[in-house]
């Protein structure tokens, strides 16, 4: 369920389009079982996400890197009060290169 107070930011990069961030800014916010096509690397920079992945539970807390495999399915939720602030950089495999 999102908010519309919720942003999310999608910018592709000007010299590789098999890389895009995602800047995002919540403070109700989940989302369902989903996988991404991409590697994501994330950081959590302020509030906490509370996210099951790989059949465990984690908890992201601000400076906590996150990083997910293409096709690793995970679903998750802010986990505090507080506004969630996160940043994620998708890359496409390495075949998407060439």
């Amino acid at each position: 369920m999102m908010n519309s107070g919720n942003q999310f930011q999608y910018i592709k990069s000007q010299h590789l389009d098999q890389v895009t961030v995602l800047q995002a800014e919540m403070n109700d916010f989940s989302y369902g079982k989903h996988a991404h096509d991409e590697y994501s690397f994330g950081v959590t920079l302020s509030g906490r996400q509370d996210f099951f992945a790989s059949r465990e539970f984690h908890r992201s807390h601000p400076g906590n890197v996150i990083i997910f495999n293409p096709d690793e399915v995970h679903e998750g939720h802010s986990g505090v009060d507080d506004v969630l602030q996160y940043r994620m950089l998708y890359v496409h495999p390495l075949g998407s290169f060439l």
